[in-house]
């Protein structure tokens, strides 16, 4: 019910505001509807349905008395599975029409995530021990220096380099926690903006409306000018983030309309 309130409610009225101010009317409103990426919102919708999907798995599983926490993972891994399944089913076989409504393609890619992070906090220690293996840490490297060589690598080879990206990029924080605590600046703003990650999804798109440069994408060649493009890219970033950031506050002036618009009380 939560989840409903503060991430569900607020993921549909910014949709359809988005939606009204990018074309002016509601003209093309199915067309955003039913396509896969929802316009943009797609994340809080595929994370919704991943919610969805973790609280029914565990109501099921509360009926049982002694479940172990293996077997919860192990449920959890089964429908990790069957979304899959019914993925390429729905691609092959429905004309993708579970994608397009329902994003069922990217809640099938980002659930594995969702399950690895459960899985993370269940036996935290014993993924500590993991990512403080040089040796393990070392494959890893080479295992994702090798994956940007390659292009266009499909579902399965996406889902295995995030995996690798998201376990160098722990080992990262956690070798240099002292520099991303609070107690640093850099920390208190990462803290910052991780205490505001729902707001700024909803709100950055709207952003996007005013800031099109298409000469930059025209004149910048990603393969010799990236140092450019990072720059660029690097500024842009920081300014629709702070720029979320200051459009939530505004919003906070009223409870009502910052909760049901993005989820903050």
């Amino acid at each position: 019910m939560k989840r409903l309130r503060t991430m569900f409610v607020p993921t549909i009225l910014m949709f359809l505001i988005y939606v009204f101010f990018y074309w002016g009317n509601m003209d093309n409103l199915s067309h955003c509807i039913s396509g896969e990426y929802k316009f943009g919102y797609w994340f809080t919708f595929a994370l919704f349905l991943m919610n969805l999907l973790h609280w029914g798995t565990s109501w099921t599983i509360n009926c049982f008395n002694k479940i172990s926490d293996k077997i919860y993972i192990a449920s959890l891994i089964c429908i990790t599975v069957l979304l899959v399944l019914l993925k390429d089913w729905d691609w092959n076989h429905n004309e993708a029409l579970l994608a397009r409504w329902f994003s069922l393609r990217l809640v099938a890619m980002y659930f594995p995530f969702y399950v690895l992070g459960i899985c993370c906090k269940k036996w935290e220690s014993f993924f500590h021990k993991i990512i403080n293996n040089e040796y393990v840490v070392a494959l890893m490297i080479i295992v994702f220096s090798a994956g940007l060589l390659k292009q266009n690598g499909g579902f399965y080879f996406g889902t295995l380099m995030g995996v690798v990206g998201i376990f160098l990029l722990y080992r990262l924080v956690f070798l240099y926690q002292d520099v991303f605590s609070e107690k640093t600046k850099v920390g208190r703003q990462l803290c910052i903006i991780g205490r505001n990650t729902l707001p700024i999804y909803l709100i950055h798109y709207f952003f996007f409306l005013g800031l099109k440069l298409p000469e930059v994408g025209i004149n910048i060649d990603m393969h010799t000018q990236w140092g450019i493009l990072t720059i660029v890219a690097s500024f842009l970033t920081l300014l629709i983030v702070y720029g979320s950031l200051g459009i939530t506050k505004l919003l906070s002036l009223s409870k009502p309309l910052s909760q049901i618009l993005i989820g903050v009380k």
